[in-house]
């Protein structure tokens, strides 16, 4: 049936109830699990962003890199490491 196959993508701000796009993630899961659907959450997916408030991490480190004449600081200790997840390799194209 379609409800066995109904999938919600999520992300990590589905826990922060003090951002409305969390709060929409949030009430999305709930739904689903109510449908009997599956929720996914997605860390750290990457890909093309026309609008630059909205790039994190990579995005955001690569656009400072170009755009500054400076020094870049990237915060922690260097010892994190992350996963990344490119938006076509997601979704396809």
């Amino acid at each position: 049936s379609f409800l066995s196959r109904f999938i919600f993508a999520s992300s990590q701000m589905s826990d922060m109830n003090h951002s409305t796009y969390g709060l929409c993630k949030a009430i999305g899961e709930r739904y689903t699990n109510a449908l009997g659907g599956l929720n996914i959450k997605l860390w750290n997916v990457y890909g093309y962003e026309k609008d630059l408030e909205k790039s994190h991490v990579l995005a955001g480190t690569i656009n400072k890199v170009f755009s500054s004449k400076k020094e870049v600081t990237i915060w922690g200790t260097g010892r994190a490491s992350r996963d990344f997840l490119f938006i076509d390799d997601l979704a396809g194209k």
